[in-house]
């Protein structure tokens, strides 16, 4: 009984002390493959989050396969240490390993340059795997296991070297949920995915958000389910693709969503935008975008501020658009330069924001005279620089407006139509008090000296800036033909912006203003051939840079960072 007993107890010792059999065979394609660089340090570390893991980890020095070594049963990070520093190394692994969680680990993500094979592994998530691995590219020619993913919200986020030339992109996708800044700063990427199966995604926000190279067919995609598409292609600056039989009926975001896609043209005529509630820069600086979307029913939006800002070729008929719920229109046409349709019939009467509406907006010129303006606070800039506006706004009520400011300033308002505007406000008793209402550039005559001087400034405290009185004939307006061209740059800018034109600059007296009116500052600069002006010390935001010149003025609009 007793040499039996020990017997058994030697055995179990024997158990104990047997070496992890490792579940890993080098080189095999079931395994997950990388290639890193170790750079200044001594070390690779593995990054996961959660549970689930049980993985062991074979390393191999590239170009020395007999500096090796391995990793068994690792239930979390893995470090490999005592590795020479700049020197490349091919990582392997296998067994269960859901996650990879790089996630812009300001350690470790400039150390992974290559995914060199998927393997067998069974991915949980791919949210945040690689983020901020800049160095990184993909040239595995086997597909990743994605069946249990549902979120690949920001995969490939700011891989800025990701090409993935040669791989094998043909992933499946079909039970994936959220693509959300999946291609984020992948400004290297355009590969092609055309062939995904995207119909349970519901979330596209900021997907192929500065991925500035990306131009692939992804025409065919079933975007059916999908609710959000905020920036989806915004900097998307070479996509210009075939959208037209997108199903985009349950989105309810579009807010940025082809901002500064500066090739983007096509039809997107057809799409149903019933559910959409946000449209805010949906086109902003889409620069090439001009196409028919009159049909559209935008009945559920409520913002479209800045959608056409600097969409300097749109110029199609939306007259017809039911916009009664909207209550911002803030910058909508901002320098929409070509356009010029009649928009008069619109029902504007929930919109409380027009500031800088129009502004810039050089071509347009409709008669908005019948607008329900009732519920606006806010009409500063609205037509500041909107050379061609030339129309009788005098019968709106504008009992809410509480800031005018620079709101007429260098618009294209004649003697007649400014004296009208001046004498409908004032006959009107529901017009505020202590407005400032901006007209530089504009002259009004004898018929408006009453209720310009006696009623609004005298009885309802305006401060009305920059007009003059003359007769109504000859008519004075802005006028730029005459006027020196100066060019602002960098623009947008951080610590200083340049001013260099052309004509008769030498000494020059310059305004700048910001958004809200106030006037940050006042120059004589000597423009021989160039003067630099310290913005350092500003916000961030929009700033107008006003040049008087004779019978004449030009206004510089730029951004602060």
């Amino acid at each position: 009984m007793k040499s039996k007993l020990f017997l058994l107890v030697l055995g179990l010792a024997g158990l104990l002390h047997t070496p992890l059999m490792s579940q890993l065979i080098p080189g095999s394609s079931d395994n997950f493959v990388t290639v890193w660089n170790t750079l200044e340090t001594n070390e690779i570390t593995i990054l996961t989050t959660g549970e689930g893991y049980n993985y062991d980890l074979y390393w191999e020095e590239i170009g020395d396969p007999d500096n090796n070594g391995e990793l068994l049963a690792q239930t979390g990070n893995a470090t490999i240490e005592d590795l020479a520093s700049g020197t490349e190394y091919r990582v392997e692994i296998a067994g269960d390993f859901p996650r990879i969680y790089i996630n812009s680990d300001a350690d470790e993500r400039d150390k992974l340059i290559e995914i060199s094979q998927w393997g067998t592994i069974s991915w949980s998530s791919m949210e945040n795997a690689f983020e901020g691995c800049r160095y990184m590219d993909v040239t595995a020619i086997d597909v990743p296991d994605l069946s249990d993913v549902s979120s690949c919200c920001g995969m490939f986020s700011n891989c800025r070297a990701l090409e993935g030339i040669g791989a094998n992109w043909n992933w499946d996708v079909s039970s994936v949920k959220d693509m959300s800044g999946m291609f984020y700063l992948a400004n290297s990427f355009n590969q092609n995915i055309g062939s995904w199966n995207v119909s349970n995604v519901t979330n596209m926000t900021a997907m192929f958000m500065v991925a500035s190279s990306f131009n692939g067919d992804i025409s065919n995609w079933d975007v059916s389910n999908v609710t959000v598409m905020s920036s989806m292609f915004q900097f998307a600056f070479s996509f210009n693709q075939d959208l037209s039989n997108w199903d985009v009926s349950s989105v309810t975001d579009m807010y940025f969503m082809f901002q500064d896609a500066f090739s983007f043209n096509q039809d997107i005529g057809d799409w149903d935008v019933s559910s959409v509630n946000h449209m805010g820069n949906m086109f902003y600086e889409a620069t090439s975008f001009n196409q028919d979307i009159g049909n559209w029913d935008v009945s559920s939006v409520i913002a479209m501020y800045e959608m056409f800002l600097g969409a300097s070729s749109f110029n199609q008929d939306i007259g017809s658009w039911d916009v009664s719920n909207v209550r911002n229109m803030e910058a909508m046409f901002d320098y929409a330069v070509n356009f010029d349709q009649d928009i008069g019939a619109w029902d504007v009467s929930s919109v409380r924001k027009m500031g800088l509406m129009f502004a810039g907006a050089s071509s347009f010129n409709q008669d908005l005279s019948n607008w329900d303006v009732s519920s606006v606070v806010d009409m500063r800039f609205m037509f500041i620089g909107a050379s061609s506006f030339n129309q009788n706004i005098g019968g709106w009520g504008i009992s809410k407006v509480e800031n005018m400011g620079w709101m007429l300033n260098h618009s294209g308002l004649d003697c007649s139509n400014y004296s009208a505007t001046l004498n409908g406000w004032a006959a009107n008793p529901n017009t505020p008090t202590d407005i400032a209402l901006g007209a530089s550039g504009l002259v009004y005559g004898s018929s408006a000296i009453s209720s310009r001087d006696e009623v609004l400034i005298a009885e309802k405290g305006w401060a009305i800036t920059g007009d003059s009185f003359e007769e109504c004939e000859p008519v004075f307006t802005t006028n730029f033909d005459d006027a020196p061209s100066i060019d602002v740059f960098p623009n947008p800018a951080t610590d200083w912006i340049r001013l260099s034109g052309e004509g008769e600059l030498g000494t020059t007296r310059i305004e700048i203003y910001c958004v809200s009116g106030v006037k940050m500052g006042s120059y004589t600069l000597d423009i021989s051939p160039e003067a630099h002006i310290d913005i350092s010390e500003w916000s961030a935001g929009v700033y107008f840079l006003h040049i008087p010149y004779k019978n004449s003025s030009q206004i510089v609009r730029f951004t602060k960072l």
